[in-house]
Formats: structure tokens, sequence, C-alpha cells
């Protein structure tokens, strides 16, 4: 079993980043925890849709996004 998980603003399934879109992610992440959830978890993002003009560098994206990670498993952690 895996979890792929991106954000979105609300309005297409965009594949933002999290943190870059609506999404509220200390509830998401919050409840993965409440579950046990024993699977793998992916992030599934594109910087098709970022707003971000630093996003259309490969390296400047897979930066950001592996942030956003980061910033998941600390919360996580957190809880």
């Amino acid at each position: 079993m895996a979890l792929h998980l991106h954000d979105n603003d609300g309005t297409d399934d965009q594949h933002l980043i999290p943190g870059d879109g609506l999404i509220d992610w200390s509830v998401v992440i919050k409840k993965l925890c409440e579950t046990n959830y024993p699977g793998a978890i992916a992030l599934e993002v594109s910087n098709e849709f970022s707003k971000n003009i630093d996003d259309k560098d490969a390296k400047v994206f897979l930066k950001r996004a592996y942030e956003a990670a980061r910033r998941l498993v600390l919360m996580e952690a957190s809880t």
C-alpha cells in the first residue's frame, strides 16, 4: 500500500508541493498518525501549476519538494 500526497488550491488536481495550496497538513498528518498508517508515503508533485517562477529550475523545485517532505516528517514526529 502507498499514499501519494500533493496539494492544490481547490480548483484542480494540481500536484502542488505540500504547503503551496490549501490543504491543512497538520490535520492530514494527525489523521495518518491516528490510523497508524503502515505504508509508504510519496510526494506526487509537479511544477506545472506552480506560481513560483524559480520552480522552472528542476534543482530548485526538487529542493523545495524535499524541504516540504521534511516538514511533514517533522510534523509527524511532533504528534
